[in-house]
C-alpha cells in the first residue's frame, strides 16, 4: 500500500462577475481545464439553505484541481447549462464569468473551447418564467424555475454519463498468505 497524498483543491465561487477565492485573494474572470465531475450540493447563505452546483475541473497544465461553485437558481447556471452540451467534454475548455451591467451582484457564464469560434447558448433552453402569486388586490411577481430546473436535471445526468476520468492505476495483487510446512495458513512473519 502506498502513501496517499491529500489533494488540495482550489475553491472558486462565482461572485459579482468573477471567480473568487477570498482566502487566497484570487479574483479572476475564467478557469481552464477538463471537467472531471459535476454535482449538486446544499450550501447555506444568511441562515438559509441554498442549492449550488460544483464543477470540478483538472488543470491541463498542472495537477491542480479546481472546484467552481455557483447557485443553481441563477442566470449563471442558465448560461452554463445552455452551453455545456455543445462542447467536447474530453478536451479542456474555459469556463468564464461576465458581470451584469444592470446588477453588480449578477454574473453570466461563457464557455470557450479550442476549435469552436463561439459556444452559443441553446436557444431552446428554458428560462425562468414570471408568475403572479398572492391575492388579486396585492399580486406579486416571482420567477418560476420549474422548467429550467427540469432541463438542468437532464443535462446533469447526461454530463455524469459522459465525463471521462483518467483511469486509476490498479493496486498490486495481494501477496499469497504464508503457510507453514503443515499446510495451515499462518500470518506470523517468522
Amino acid at each position: 500500500m502506498g502513501i496517499v497524498a491529500r489533494k488540495n483543491y482550489l475553491f472558486l465561487s462565482v461572485s459579482c462577475g468573477y471567480l473568487v477565492n477570498k482566502k487566497k485573494e484570487i479574483k479572476t474572470g475564467a478557469y481552464e481545464g477538463t471537467i472531471i465531475d459535476i454535482r449538486e450540493v446544499e450550501d447555506e447563505f444568511e441562515g438559509k439553505k441554498i442549492a449550488k452546483i460544483e464543477v470540478k475541473m483538472q488543470d491541463n497544465q498542472s495537477d491542480e484541481i479546481a472546484v467552481i461553485k455557483f447557485t443553481l437558481e441563477s442566470w449563471y447556471a442558465i448560461g452554463f447549462f445552455a452551453r455545456i452540451s455543445k462542447i467536447d467534454l474530453t478536451k479542456p475548455f474555459i469556463i468564464g464569468t461576465l458581470p451584469s451591467e444592470q446588477n453588480e451582484k449578477m454574473s453570466f457564464c461563457y464557455i470557450k473551447q479550442e476549435g469552436i469560434t463561439k459556444v452559443e447558448a441553446d436557444k431552446e433552453f428554458p428560462k425562468p418564467e414570471k408568475v403572479e402569486i398572492g391575492t388579486k388586490k396585492a399580486p406579486k411577481q416571482v420567477y418560476s424555475w420549474i422548467k429550467p430546473l427540469e432541463a438542468i436535471e437532464k443535462i446533469m445526468a447526461d454530463l455524469k454519463s459522459k465525463i471521462v476520468v483518467a483511469p486509476v492505476v490498479a493496486a498490486p495483487a495481494e501477496a499469497a498468505p504464508v503457510t507453514t510446512g503443515s499446510g495451515k495458513e499462518d500470518d506470523l512473519p517468522f
